[in-house]
């Protein structure tokens, strides 16, 4: 957050009074100035592709720091440069060097704040336009001294941060893509057959043209219009426009608050009362998730007759439920929540979102048809249910990812040890192995009680794959996952 602020600030410290540098101070030709700005743009927008695959491959630390040393050497020629083309290397310099810590930072963003990733951009964004806000101001009050001096400035800036990045910043390597050319090549064969964001990049491109004009057109207009007067009209536009983006995306960062309640029933279901269905929480498990691939999660409950959904519409209403499917109830024997855990993921991928139940005689899924009913129950692995021992007393079973692939795994403790069943991804899920000998049942697999000893399924190294993190009787104890196996610790 500290970072974009900084660099917002040297970056809206000089650009907005570029444009009447160039062509008062050193008197070039309107066209010349458009040359100077336009190249800088193409070199910084026109090349976001080629930064965002460098730091695919590099990690974020690298393209970042040497975009900031860049934009360091870029802002000072800018300073003390006269031709036009000392102006042109200056301009590429200045550009090239967003390309390539602008892609880094936000997918560094992205990585860190995993599902709390909207927030993190709403933040970020405060942080963004705050530089902005304060950045033309602080840059007209240098200007009153020297051009030289709000370049020599934000050239200050840009050196500060690179230092305090080498400093801060964690050492991540990029991502293994195969060969180097061959990696790179299938990414952007990847994002050039995504239409909808081929489409919308193409879209965008109208708002950066408008952008432009902020920091080339504007500022001429401005000056022939009011002289010297002019960049008062530059900073006022900079700073009414960052300010209103701050208010706007301090709405969105207001964590941690709700609405008051209106004190009326969104649907008269699901609940404990006889008239709302007599919904038991040791009986009937209930569940949120977009059944319809809407991104709007729906009501999904198992009742006494089985399955019975709500779907969300676009106002955030329910409608009435309907009875989906005949199976995962009491009346079909899922006696309790705890004795037959049930689950809501996608076990073959981009699809909808599947029923996964532990039942008396196994594993159960029920796929999702994208509509908000789903398939028929079919029994896909002879494992992990009462009839082979599995008792909600003695046992504990999850689905996590295991592999990294994307696709949810059994994570099973029984009396061995761990054992795992791993998903191809097309619903099915292949024949249990033992991957770790403790965390269970037995005395010689640690003697791990399910009221004593609770166990957790969580990615503690950052690779993309669970490990196992367990509370037992002496402390804490951790098993890191090596792939298809753990290793204890």
């Amino acid at each position: 957050m500290v970072n974009q602020f900084t660099i917002n600030l040297g970056f809206n410290m000089l650009m907005p009074y570029l444009a009447s540098h160039l062509a008062g101070s050193l008197g070039l030709a309107a066209w010349a100035v458009g040359l100077v700005l336009g190249v800088r743009h193409f070199s910084q927008q026109g090349m976001f592709l080629l930064g965002g695959t460098i730091a695919d491959r590099l990690g974020y630390k690298a393209p970042i720091l040497t975009g900031c040393l860049l934009r360091t050497v870029g802002f000072g020629m800018l300073g003390w440069a006269e031709s036009l083309p000392a102006l042109i290397c200056a301009s590429v310099a200045t550009g090239f060097a967003g390309a390539l810590f602008n892609p880094a930072v936000r997918a560094c963003l992205a990585t860190e704040a995993g599902e709390r990733r909207v927030d993190a951009f709403a933040v970020f964004n405060v942080y963004y336009q705050g530089g902005m806000l304060l950045g033309p101001v602080a840059g007209l009050a240098l200007l009153a001294v020297d051009f030289r001096l709000v370049c020599a400035v934000a050239a200050t800036v840009f050196a500060g941060l690179s230092v305090l990045q080498w400093r801060a910043l964690p050492a991540r390597r990029g991502r293994e893509t195969g060969t180097a050319l061959g990696g790179v090549v299938a990414q952007w064969r990847t994002v050039a057959a995504n239409r909808p964001f081929v489409l919308f990049a193409v879209s965008m491109a109208a708002s950066y043209v408008l952008a432009f004009q902020v920091y080339m057109a504007l500022p001429l207009a401005a000056t022939d219009a009011l002289g010297a007067d002019g960049s008062l009209v530059t900073r006022g536009l900079f700073v009414v426009s960052a300010a209103v983006a701050v208010v706007g995306q301090l709405r969105l960062t207001e964590g941690g608050t709700f609405a008051p309640s209106g004190g009326e029933l969104v649907l008269k279901a699901f609940g404990h009362g006889q008239q709302a269905g007599g919904w038991l929480a040791d009986k009937h498990p209930r569940f949120l998730a977009d059944t319809t691939g809407d991104d709007r999660l729906d009501i999904v409950g198992c009742h006494d007759d089985g399955v019975w959904v709500s779907l969300q519409d676009e106002d955030g209403a329910f409608s009435d439920p309907l009875y989906i499917l005949d199976d995962f109830g009491v009346d079909q024997g899922w006696s309790s929540v705890e004795e037959h855990p049930r689950f809501l993921v996608r076990t073959t991928g981009g699809g909808a979102v599947d029923i996964v139940g532990f039942g008396p005689q196994g594993v159960v899924v029920s796929r999702g048809c994208g509509d908000g009913t789903f398939e028929p129950s079919k029994l896909v692995l002879n494992d992990f249910g009462l009839a082979q021992g599995w008792t909600s007393g003695k046992h504990l079973r999850f689905l996590a990812d295991v592999t990294g692939d994307g696709n949810p795994d059994i994570v099973g403790f029984g009396d061995e040890g761990v054992w795992v069943s791993h998903s191809p991804g097309d619903g099915q899920f292949e024949q249990a192995q033992l991957v770790c000998r403790g965390f269970g049942y037995n005395e010689d697999a640690g003697g791990w009680r399910v009221d004593r000893h609770p166990r957790f399924l969580a990615d503690i190294t950052g690779d993309g794959r669970v490990d196992i993190v367990g509370f037992g009787g002496p402390g804490v104890y951790v098993a890191r996952n090596l792939f298809r196996r753990f290793r204890t610790r």
